[in-house]
């Protein structure tokens, strides 16, 4: 035996003195490890820890502790890892699965008060255990990190806690002071009883922690709080379930997530499906954050929430920071308890607030939001039993009405949300805030659908039309479509229709949507239409919503009497696509000078309003009384899409300041390629027609118009495209006929044209400050002061190139002449014009001149124009056709124009010899006849020809001079 022994060792030192063989053995430890039980590595958790804290490790290491109770207090280390081994995981976990063992300890006093310390200790896994409170004293923390412990997860546990004591040293999860905390995972655990079951707090002005994940976990029956994280940037509380119980604190918080940074640093946290019954206590959740920065946006989002506290509750949500999405939550409150309640501190920028269900059963207030930078909120459903629903900005609304329609400043918010009581599944004893019948099926609850959350509280799909507002999906109800109705449109009031009002239609259609084209057939009577809106997240842009009247003949009237600004609308389009209305009768009948009819707001294009009548205030000269009032809210670029391709036809507009106003921003791009054609305008205070959208076309239309200081059509700042045909009278003092102030053509290959337009005003045609590229052809306008004045008074364009041709502009009073040129440089070819005037006849580069003649020596344009009496068939009333010795005149021929082929009537207009102005009178005109003279047959050359002629008509006018005498 002791020869092998010796022969071995021989062998063993002779192949070590070659090669060596074997290498180092790893000095930390590596592998899976068991705790207690029959076979066990180690007898305790304190012995398996001791070791890790020595030895370090060199792989991933497990140790699976046996069923039973372990009575004893670890302190887990920053130990030391080998190389590759950084990140390698320490995991604690019960042996046999479903069965965890009992890990506990009785400390004596505060500073030995845990079970488990992780001191600088990371990437460590607590997995399926149970953590007792074994002390009776009032100290029973189970897990504390200290020193900057992290990478941390606890899942699959059981934590319970003290009952009765209110004390942070009763905390289960405690953060102590020292140290950044990052990656924390807190997942599927129970903790039940205890002080905060998470009692994690930052220290002032830093954070503490990054990267805190809080998901899945039970809090039950904790005395101040569930989860408590406070200096966390980047929290996530997801799908917890939390509840208070009679032993709780009256200022119990179950979620709170907050840092108490003093700078406008972000911090990002996300707190959704989280269900939450306060049964004592104060909130539901609460969120505090200065933090401003708009990337990522913090979530409050899809929680159930009932405070039923009706002594101490305060809120359902709290919201004391900005950068906040609240989307998709049921709340309710009981007592006085606010159900959504957001901190008056208006350094709060970017809130949110969209689709959720906020329930004041016990007469609380369903909202309380002041008027912070970038607030805004929509399509949610406030509902109380009390006196006060929405405070605002400080200021309390009883209903919502007066919230959504007496605050001008929250224009922009809660457009389309609703007041509507909600029917839970259960709300005595534990809560249970799913929605019930009729809730289910309500279309007041529906709104839009967001693509952030395309799953209800739990994981069921959402409609793909409208969603139900609040956690909870309800029943699918499907959008509108002339295709599921048995006529293939909708009935709107008298007999047994599908809508009893104009109201209730614009309600279900805004609430349900559409899925194909919507048709609504109005029928006769007088409607108090209110203030409705229309939205494009309504409908498919592809499909046609259309409001008419279901008899021609007979048509709806629709109504609305606004006394404030908010609600100084019958209808608002916004942001819509493809919206009709045809064959209705508005009527405003509002007091203060709240006229406004049809109101377009947002990105509204491809809009047709025809055949519709417009009546407005008398008198009222503000733009709160424009019977049509569009503006386009932001500037636009060449590629943008504003509101674009609207289209107003033959409707008659009476009263009011404007009848249709195009604003925007000022000297900018404003909305494209809209048409205003064929439409009566009478009497608008202000202007018929005021634009300053791009590529307007304003064709055909009838202007007249009694008051003083009016404008026929007032075009400012804008592209315009077309003014052509239309009939502009403004006989009364300082009115205008057309104005242009800083009105421009496209471009200098695609100029405005202005053409065909037949004008009585005290001043004809006026284009000033900086406007420029227009063709003015084929106009008629008859003034008392000047007919055609252009001054554009240009310094940004080098050419501002004015074409004026074939105009017949005539000035009837002595102070104003026929055409007014203040700059040479801003015309290009102006001839054969018709040019009369009482006083003088042109005004040209600062120089009046009573003749034409004298003019055309001076300025070289006008070679062909003529001076020439014209006789229109009725002056009186304002008709400019050609009547007597005009129609037939060949001395009022002009030139063919390609641009201009057919008059103001649509008749068409001679090829070869068109008359000048606005009509092609009744008798064509024939150009004179070439004469040729023969001398012996031989043809005399034309420069002796035109000697001889006027030799002979010199003797010839001698002769009868002689005769005469």
């Amino acid at each position: 035996m002791i020869r092998r022994i010796l022969l071995l060792t021989g062998l063993i030192i002779l192949l070590h003195g070659k090669q060596p063989l074997i290498a180092a053995v790893p000095t930390g430890l590596s592998g899976t490890y068991v705790i207690g039980g029959p076979s066990a590595d180690y007898s305790s958790i304190g012995l398996a820890v001791s070791l890790l804290n020595s030895q370090g490790i060199s792989g991933n290491v497990t140790f699976r502790i046996f069923p039973g109770l372990y009575d004893e207090q670890v302190t887990i280390n920053d130990f030391a890892r080998d190389a590759g081994a950084e990140t390698a995981t320490v995991t604690f976990k019960t042996d046999v699965a479903g069965n965890p063992p009992t890990w506990q300890y009785s400390a004596a006093g505060s500073t030995s008060n845990w079970i488990v310390n992780l001191n600088g200790a990371h990437h460590i896994i607590f997995d399926e255990l149970t953590f007792p409170a074994e002390s009776p004293a009032p100290y029973a923390r189970h897990i504390i990190f200290d020193n900057g412990a992290h990478d941390i997860t606890i899942r699959d546990s059981t934590f319970e806690g003290h009952l009765g004591n209110d004390s942070t040293h009763n905390s289960m999860l405690y953060r102590a002071a020292v140290g950044e905390h990052n990656n924390i995972t807190i997942e599927n655990n129970t903790f039940t009883y205890g002080h905060r079951a998470i009692d994690w707090r930052g220290p002032g002005g830093g954070y503490n922690s990054k990267n805190m994940s809080v998901i899945g976990n039970h809090f039950g029956g904790q005395e101040y709080a569930g989860a408590f994280l406070d200096g966390i940037e980047s929290a996530t509380v997801s799908n917890n379930s939390a509840n208070s119980a009679a032993w709780s604190n009256d200022l119990y918080l179950a979620i709170y997530v907050a840092h108490s940074l003093s700078d406008n640093d972000p911090t990002h946290y996300i707190v959704t499906n989280n269900t939450i019954d306060v049964a004592i206590g104060r909130a539901g959740i609460w969120v505090n954050s200065s933090g401003l920065s708009d990337d990522p946006q913090n979530r409050i989002a899809t929680n159930l929430i009932s405070v039923r506290d009706s002594t101490n509750g305060l809120y359902g949500i709290y919201n004391g920071g900005g950068n906040v999405g609240i989307y998709h939550n049921t709340v309710r409150t009981m007592g006085n308890a606010t159900a959504m309640y957001n901190s008056t501190n208006f350094d709060y920028q970017d809130i949110d607030i969209r689709n959720n269900i906020f329930a004041a059963d016990g007469g609380g207030k369903a909202l309380v939001v002041g008027d912070y930078p970038g607030y805004s909120a929509d399509h949610n459903n406030y509902y109380t039993t009390g006196a006060i629903l929405v405070r605002a900005d400080g200021i309390d609304y009883s209903t919502i009405n007066d919230y959504k329609y007496s605050r001008p400043a929250f224009a922009p918010h809660d457009s389309f949300s609703v007041f509507a009581p909600t029917t839970f599944v259960d709300i005595a004893g534990t809560p249970d805030l799913h929605l019930a019948a009729p809730s289910t099926d309500d279309v007041a609850l529906l709104a839009p659908k967001m693509d952030d959350y395309l799953v209800d509280f739990d994981g069921d799909p959402r409609s793909v039309y409208q969603v139900f507002k609040g956690a909870d999906e309800g029943n699918t109800i499907l959008p509108l479509d002339d295709a599921d109705t048995v006529d293939g449109y909708y009935t709107v009031g008298g007999n047994t229709p599908d809508y009893g009002t104009p109201r209730g239609a614009i309600f279900a259609l805004n609430q349900r949507g559409v899925k194909g084209d919507v048709t609504f057939r109005i029928r006769a009577g007088t409607y108090d239409f209110g203030v409705q809106q229309l939205q494009h997240t309504h409908f498919g842009g592809t499909y046609t919503v259309t409001l008419r009247a279901a008899n021609m003949n007979n048509r709806p009237i629709l109504t609305h009497t606004a006394t404030s600004a908010r609600e100084n609308y019958l209808l608002k389009l916004n942001g819509t696509t493809n919206v009709r209305l045809r064959g209705l009768q508005f009527e405003a009948t509002g007091t203060g000078g709240f006229g406004r009819i049809l109101h377009l707001d947002g990105w509204t294009s491809n809009t047709l309003v025809d055949l519709s009548t417009f009546t407005g205030i008398t008198g009222e000269t503000t733009t709160t009384a424009a019977l049509i009032y569009a503006y386009q809210p932001e500037q636009l670029t060449i590629d943008d899409d504003g509101q674009e391709d609207n289209e107003f036809a033959e409707n008659e507009f009476i009263d009011g300041s404007y009848g249709i106003y195009h604003g925007g921003i000022e000297f900018s791009r404003n909305g494209d390629d809209n048409i205003i054609r064929d439409s009566q305008f009478t009497d608008q205070a202000v202007a018929a027609i005021f634009t300053d959208f791009y590529g307007a076309i304003i064709n055909g239309n009838d202007i007249r118009n009694v008051h003083s200081d009016v404008y026929g059509i007032y075009l400012h700042a804008g592209k315009v495209a077309q003014l052509m045909g239309n009939t502009i009278v403004a006989r009364a003092a300082n009115s205008i006929g057309v104005y242009g102030f800083s009105a421009d053509g496209s471009s200098f290959a695609n100029p405005a044209l202005m053409a065909n337009n037949s004008i009585v005003a005290r001043q004809g045609v006026r284009f000033e400050s900086q406007s420029s590229l227009w063709n003015i052809y084929h106009n008629t306008i008859y003034s008392q002061q000047d007919a055609l004045y252009i001054n554009p008074d240009d310094s940004e364009f080098s050419d501002v190139e004015f074409n004026i041709l074939n105009n017949i502009l005539h000035s009837a009073g002595s102070g104003g002449v026929a055409l007014s040129i203040e700059d040479p440089t801003s015309v290009d070819a102006v001839d054969h014009n018709n040019l009369l005037g009482s006083g003088a006849l042109v005004h040209y580069n600062g120089t009046n001149y009573a003749s034409l003649a004298n003019y055309q020596a001076a300025s070289g344009l006008d070679a062909n124009s003529v001076n020439k009496a014209v006789t229109y068939a009725d002056l009186p009333n304002s008709d400019l056709h050609l009547a007597g010795g005009s129609d037939g005149d060949v001395d009022l021929g002009g030139i063919a124009l390609v641009e201009v082929s057919a008059d103001i009537d649509g008749d068409q207009r001679s090829t070869s010899l068109p008359y000048m102005g606005a009509d092609e009178a009744t008798t064509p005109l024939t150009p004179p006849t070439a004469v040729t003279i023969h001398a012996h047959s031989a043809e005399i050359a034309q420069p002796s020809l035109i000697w001889l002629v006027t030799i002979l008509l010199f003797f010839s006018t001698i002769a009868i001079h002689s005769k005469e005498k």
